[in-house]
């Protein structure tokens, strides 16, 4: 369906699209591209959809099968290395926190970081465009040429500071002044039978070393 309507029906707005709904989180529909600016050092965890279709995220890996972990078409949820970074939507003109679980995009972002031509992904833009559904889906990234952080987005964080660190312990990270719990491990079962189904990509810090994001 096309949300694009050029006729009239529209009063004095013939270009008129249906605005696409606001997150404090980073989505990329089928056959989108996403124009995003990354503020500031990443973080890098693990993370499940609970029993509730909620996410569980730690900043280690998970020891074993968590107890609450959820299922979906029968089979238990996958248990993902993500990245989580503050980034500038140029599409919707706001801050938000771009939470990577794909091991494509992660691969692309840090040959790009080790890239001499291009380094630090606070530097240039990233468009991120999306095809396919399910598990035909693919991100292509492109980087562009190197330039200033927008004024606004530097304006718009400094006025909407946000704690990435949050997400390690179910906490709000857009909330001011968030004093952050400790974290506690989630229950586990089996820890020998799973630990080797878990895939992992390496820790993002470390990969960095000296180069920092």
């Amino acid at each position: 369906m096309n949300n694009t309507n050029t006729n009239s029906f529209f009063k004095g707005q013939p270009d008129y699209t249906v605005p696409k709904a606001q997150s404090n989180y980073t989505t990329i529909e089928v056959d989108e591209t996403v124009k995003l600016r990354v503020l500031g050092q990443a973080i890098t965890g693990y993370s499940y959809f609970n029993k509730d279709n909620k996410p569980t995220r730690q900043e280690h890996p998970f020891k074993g099968i968590p107890k609450d972990l959820g299922e979906r078409d029968g089979k238990p949820n996958a248990i993902k290395h993500f990245w989580a970074m503050v980034v500038w939507n140029y599409n919707l003109d706001m801050i938000q926190i771009w939470e990577v679980p794909q091991s494509t995009i992660h691969s692309a972002l840090y040959a790009y970081a080790m890239d001499d031509d291009f380094g630090d992904l606070r530097n240039y833009d990233i468009k991120i465009t999306r095809t396919g559904k399910k598990l035909e889906t693919k991100y292509m990234i492109k980087p562009l040429a190197p330039k200033a952080t927008p004024e606004e987005a530097i304006e718009a964080l400094k006025s909407n500071p946000v704690t990435l660190e949050a997400l390690y312990t179910g906490q709000n990270p857009f909330e001011r002044d968030v004093v952050l719990i400790d974290q506690v491990d989630t229950p586990e079962e089996s820890p020998e039978e799973y630990e080797e189904d878990i895939q992992i990509q390496p820790d993002f810090a470390e990969l960095l070393e000296g180069q920092p994001l």
